[in-house]
């Protein structure tokens, strides 16, 4: 089974009618709010954060990460789409932001009419995390468990409607497997969770696995 899906990360800015050829002359020429619409720790945050240290650097003027979570990272859209067009907010967000007009009854917003993507900024393999404590070394040994013990198993979801909650179900319906998919407001009390015990198995991009694999947990 190919895994290798990809987190899409963009920077999205409110539309209205900005001079850009007259902005780049002087922008930026005071701090830039980056709005994070998850929690921290988390691996959006874990990436917005060292693209907000480089373009301090680069820029000449502080970019601020700024996390409004909740609603599945709406509300955080909703704070961007609602402020000045004048590139002074900026908006973080990954493939949630494209999937969740379509996953959610409603947004207060439009992807299209209210935003203007500006960069592509990562993108990662999904990597599957499983407790350390469970029999599981690899995606075999893991079917195989999950087979033994059906319905049994937990496994989170950062976020409903992203590349990780679709590969969950995906890996669901192709290994012909049954267990329990959990919802989190984001991949960082997932990932609490998951050190913890009480979940069992979580499948993210793996920049924001390797941070807690390299720590030893």
């Amino acid at each position: 089974m190919n895994t290798r899906h990809f987190l899409k990360a963009c920077v999205a800015a409110s539309l209205a009618a900005l001079a850009f050829g007259a902005l780049a002359q002087t922008y930026p020429s005071r701090p830039v709010k980056i709005i994070i619409p998850f929690p921290p720790g988390g691996t959006l945050d874990f990436v917005g954060r060292q693209l907000a240290q480089r373009l301090s650097e680069q820029m000449g003027q502080p970019f601020v990460v700024e996390n409004r979570a909740g609603g599945n990272g709406i509300i955080g859209a909703d704070v961007v789409s609602k402020a000045p067009a004048d590139g002074y907010t900026l908006l973080f967000n990954a493939s949630t932001f494209t999937s969740a007009p379509m996953t959610m009854r409603s947004v207060p917003y439009s992807v299209i009419k209210d935003f203007t993507p500006i960069a592509l900024v990562a993108k990662a393999p999904l990597s599957v995390a499983i407790n350390k404590n469970l029999p599981i070394t690899d995606i075999k040994s893991l079917v195989q468990y999950a087979k033994a013990n059906p319905g049994k198993m937990t496994f989170a979801v950062g976020s409903v409607g992203s590349a990780g909650h679709m590969s969950t179900e995906l890996l669901k319906r192709s290994a012909g497997i049954e267990y329990t998919v959990v919802p989190y407001k984001g991949t960082a009390p997932a990932f609490q969770d998951l050190i913890g015990g009480q979940i069992d198995g979580f499948i993210d991009p793996i920049l924001g696995s390797l941070q807690y694999h390299k720590g030893g947990l």
